[in-house]
């Protein structure tokens, strides 16, 4: 039994180009801070702490701008967030419970109290396990984020890639 609570866990949000204002908001990079994933003889269990999530910031041209926001704005972010999407009052904890083989990881993930498989390709670099998998929030109820009355509006899409074992 192998059992990871450090590396990183990074997810990925991305801006609804088509949107009015689309080119003053940002595509993100937040970082869950505690989780737990164990894997044992072909299983695989997860557990993520949703208030455990910060901003890193920004993503432009493919670098995180870590320095671009300030409190106020990290924080804004992450209320709309807790609040609005993972309604994380009520759903305390986000679960997965699966199955690992030949390179792949298959099974539920449990977001907002509702369960849907994923599928995805997992990467073992000695101690340590890498992968990245998209996914819809639509699947577990989460309509796209909306602000400023709908001028602003998230992608269908969030990307979480991960790193275990490695350096955070």
């Amino acid at each position: 039994m192998r059992t990871f609570t450090d590396g990183h866990v990074y997810i990925f949000t991305f801006k609804d180009p088509t949107r009015l204002l689309s080119p003053i908001a940002h595509d993100l990079r937040l970082r869950c801070r505690r989780f737990e994933i164990t894997l044992d003889e072909g299983r695989v269990r997860g557990w993520f702490d949703p208030e455990s999530i910060e901003v890193d910031g920004p993503v432009r041209e493919g670098r995180v701008d870590v320095g671009a926001f300030g409190k106020l704005e990290r924080s804004k972010i992450l209320s709309g967030m807790r609040k609005d999407v993972l309604r994380t009052r009520r759903h305390r904890e986000v679960r997965f419970v699966g199955t690992h083989a030949d390179g792949r990881v298959k099974g539920g993930l449990t977001l907002v109290g509702r369960t849907a498989d994923i599928d995805f390709a997992v990467r073992a670099e000695g101690a340590r396990m890498a992968g990245r998998v998209e996914l819809k929030p639509s699947h577990w109820g989460i309509k796209p984020y909306k602000a400023l009355l709908g001028t602003l509006v998230l992608e269908d899409r969030v990307v979480i890639e991960f790193d275990l074992g490695g350096r955070t």
